[in-house]
């Protein structure tokens, strides 16, 4: 499963504490950061996750948590893919007038 993670430190050390702890951190089984940026103002970023399941992006989000105000995690898939569904799934609502 896909999902994109944005985070924002919560300030004060915590960017420099995320990162020293990040710089330490071993990905479990069946988790791995397919990307990953960093804001221009140094306040967080943005990650894009393969997760095997929900279980494991929790285990990852707990370990940096504490350093965080916002964690906000959204389900993604490939944008061709995506306009794939949403077309199949439009002509299904066209096809109930």
């Amino acid at each position: 499963m896909l999902v994109m993670m944005r985070y924002r430190f919560s300030g004060g050390p915590a960017g420099r504490q995320g990162y020293e702890r990040f710089a330490k951190w071993t990905p479990s089984e069946g988790f791995e950061i397919k990307a990953g940026w960093t804001s221009a103002s140094n306040d967080g970023g943005f990650l894009l996750l393969d997760v095997v399941d929900v279980a494991t992006l929790l285990e990852f989000s707990a370990k940096f948590k504490d350093l965080n105000d916002e964690l906000e995690i959204t389900p993604v898939v490939e944008l061709g893919e995506g306009a794939s569904i949403a077309m199949k799934a439009y002509a299904w609502v066209d096809s109930l007038s």
